[in-house]
């Protein structure tokens, strides 16, 4: 049951936007700092949440990652790559590396290198991936261990709340049913991103609600809310807002870990 802490909550305001979070049923956290140390694993760990660390950016050649300093060539991101990952590792906070953030299939290949190098270097810790294109998720086969996709229909093109269980089961399919789906609630309004949208608004708890149990239903096994940064960064200083969504939001994840273990259980 996963959530995401995205680069709008600045290191300094960690400890207050923690605050803020609170006790909650979340315990994996997806971060998208672009250089995590281990103090920052002990950080998560400490409020229960394991850490999928980002490599998404760790591309040269791709305008649509920003590559950590000093990463300027091929060889600069095997070479960060090794760096990090030895420096992370063997730490218990550690859940997962992240390396592709909605990429189109034109960097399939590249992401496949990037799963062989990190299986590699790491075989304990799984690769994941989230995309937008759920008919594209096949071009990317063998390059992850665990495959998200993000369906966010509230208040955008298509905004049916069936999206939630159609992506998932297209996600299923596109993999044989053979890895573990980390799928994404949507979890934000997108009045809070530049575009023109149809009705735009935070989710309501039903139809979180609603989202959350489309993923799970057609074989989710695991949800991620995207996301509390967001949540964060635009409500924080609007506490009745903040209250409502962040509330909800923890409501419905709330519900997914009280039935965690039926839903993980191995007995007919």
């Amino acid at each position: 049951i996963g959530i995401t802490w995205g680069m709008s909550i600045k290191r300094k305001e960690w400890t207050e936007a923690m605050a803020k979070f609170g006790n909650g049923p979340f315990n994996m956290v997806m971060v998208y700092e672009h250089d995590i140390t281990p103090k920052d694993l002990d950080f998560f760990l400490a409020n229960g949440m394991m850490v999928k660390c980002n490599l998404k950016d760790v591309y040269t050649g791709f305008s649509q990652v920003h590559p950590p300093a000093g990463v300027k060539t091929r060889e600069d991101e095997i070479r960060y790559v090794t760096e990090k990952v030895r420096e992370l590792k063997d730490h218990p906070g550690l859940f997962a590396w992240y390396t592709n953030d909605e990429f189109p299939p034109t960097m399939a290949d590249r992401v496949r290198e990037r799963c062989a190098l990190l299986n590699r270097l790491d075989p304990t810790h799984p690769v994941s991936v989230c995309l937008c294109r759920p008919y594209t998720i096949s071009a990317f086969n063998g390059g992850f261990d665990i495959i998200s996709s993000d369906p966010y229909p509230i208040g955008h093109v298509n905004d049916s709340l069936a999206l939630a269980a159609t992506w998932t089961r297209i996600t299923s399919a596109q993999t044989y049913g053979l890895k573990p789906m980390l799928q994404t609630t949507q979890a934000f309004d997108w009045s809070w991103f530049p575009g023109n949208f149809k009705n735009p608004h935070f989710p309501t708890y039903e139809e979180l609600r609603s989202m959350t149990w489309q993923l799970i239903a057609e074989g989710a096994t695991g949800v991620n809310f995207f996301s509390y940064s967001c949540i964060y960064g635009n409500l924080k200083d609007k506490p009745e807002a903040f209250d409502r969504a962040w509330g909800d939001t923890k409501r419905v994840a709330d519900e997914v870990k009280a039935m965690s273990p039926v839903l993980l259980s191995d007995e007919p």
